[in-house]
């Protein structure tokens, strides 16, 4: 055998020669194949467990629930939306329902981690349906259109159903009031129209803040009036407010006091007469000069009869005609609250705030149509300060309870001392 590769290199070329003994080299060529094998393998594993992370990560975010938000069933006059919750997971342990991202109903899962809830819808309009999970989970939503002629089961979800209710403000210019001062209407509308939205609008001067709150009517908008300082620069913000208490931005303005508002009226000069007649008092009356007389026809309503200054209070009125112009006014002193709009029924229904600034006492508050005339409701304002429950009588009785036991307890250690020393 070492005669034949010694006599090779002298028959074949030196490259020929080279690649025989390449392939003479098995042991070191399978070697390489299993090292390659095992790094496949390695490779696959790896890959193996991220999918696995990653599905468990999507598992994670996407819990096991199901949400079920059933059509609009209009029977008669009323008009109900059934909603659903099965969490398999058992991890919320709660839902909440909200239309028009006002909270109707929050309650704990059954024993079978199930939740069940018919909404009740007041009649036709716009309504977004949404519901969450423990915690604030956004679970899902619908929106509806609810039309007058509702009459069966007709779910008419709107394109846009997958986005929020949209608000915007709109800021009228500054006017001067009966009163030497100045105000601001300012609305908020809706996109797409919802009713019953609540609104805030905050008036800002300095260091002075002031919140006007309300809830849009069925047109989807809210009107308020807003007073306009005399000094410096006031910016006034309008939005909306969400069932979790959050404010959703509809827009602001700056105001200035107009210049010809700050013009006072001038006095007339009094007259005198050489013989001046006895006459009597003045009635006041409850609005300023013109009165508007009282409506027997319309009604007038208060959430409370009895307020705090710097508190609110709900004033609903009707009998007005439809999307007559109402304004609300506090009294004796007259002070215009808010201007509203009278619904398609002629009612109308504002949210006010007590200035902090009112008279302790008695007074009335109005409601004044521009055509339909006036009605009033009695208010008592207080100065907001807290009752203990406690009086003159009840602390003299603690004093003397008080005072019986610390005699009591000073014999008792003379008694003990004496019949120590005997």
């Amino acid at each position: 055998m070492s005669s034949v590769h010694a006599f090779l290199p002298e028959i074949l070329p030196v490259r020929t020669l080279a690649m025989l003994r390449l392939t003479h080299r098995p042991r070191s060529t399978g070697r390489f194949r299993a090292r390659l094998a095992i790094l496949a393998a390695a490779s696959l594993a790896v890959l193996g467990a991220f999918a696995g992370v990653s599905a468990a990560s999507a598992a994670d975010t996407e819990p096991p629930t199901t949400v079920s938000i059933s059509e609009v069933n209009c029977s008669g006059s009323t008009y109900t939306v059934n909603v659903d919750v099965h969490d398999t997971s058992g991890s919320f342990g709660s839902a909440k329902v909200t239309v028009n991202t006002v909270e109707v109903n929050s309650a704990p899962y059954d024993s079978d981690d199930r939740y069940h809830y018919t909404v009740v819808l007041p009649g036709p309009g716009q309504y977004l349906v949404a519901v969450f999970l423990g915690g604030g989970y956004f679970a899902g939503q619908e929106h509806y259109t609810v039309p007058e002629d509702c009459t069966g089961p007709t779910p008419t979800p709107n394109p846009t159903s997958t986005g929020f209710i949209s608000p915007t403000g709109s800021f009228g210019d500054a006017y001067c009031t009966d009163d030497g001062g100045a105000a601001a209407d300012v609305t908020i509308s809706t996109s797409p129209a919802t009713r019953d939205v609540p609104t805030y609008v905050v008036v800002q001067n300095g260091s002075n803040t002031e919140s006007f709150d309300g809830v849009t009517g069925s047109d989807g908008t809210y009107t308020s009036s807003v007073p306009i300082p005399k000094d410096g620069v006031t910016n006034v913000t309008a939005g909306i407010k969400t069932a979790s208490g959050e404010s959703v931005y509809a827009g602001d303005r700056d105001y200035t006091f107009p210049e010809n508002c700050a013009t006072p009226t001038p006095t007339p000069t009094p007259t005198t007469t050489s013989r001046p007649e006895p006459t009597s008092s003045p009635t006041p009356t409850d609005t300023p000069s013109p009165s508007p007389t009282e409506s027997s026809s319309l009604s007038l309503s208060l959430s409370t009869n009895t307020v705090s200054r710097g508190n609110q209070v709900t004033v609903t009125a009707s009998g007005f005609a439809p999307g007559e112009t109402v304004e609300i006014w506090l009294h004796s002193t007259p002070i215009k609250l808010v201007t509203g709009t009278a619904d398609e029924n002629g009612a109308v229904r504002q949210t006010v705030t007590i200035p902090s600034g009112a008279d302790i006492g008695a007074h009335k508050i109005e409601a004044r149509g521009a055509t339909s005339g006036s009605v009033y409701a009695s208010l008592t304002v207080t100065d907001g300060l807290a009752v203990t429950g406690f009086d003159s009588t009840s602390i003299g009785a603690v004093g003397i309870g008080a005072s019986v036991l610390l005699v009591g307890g000073i014999a008792f250690l003379l008694v003990a001392r004496r019949r120590q020393a005997a």
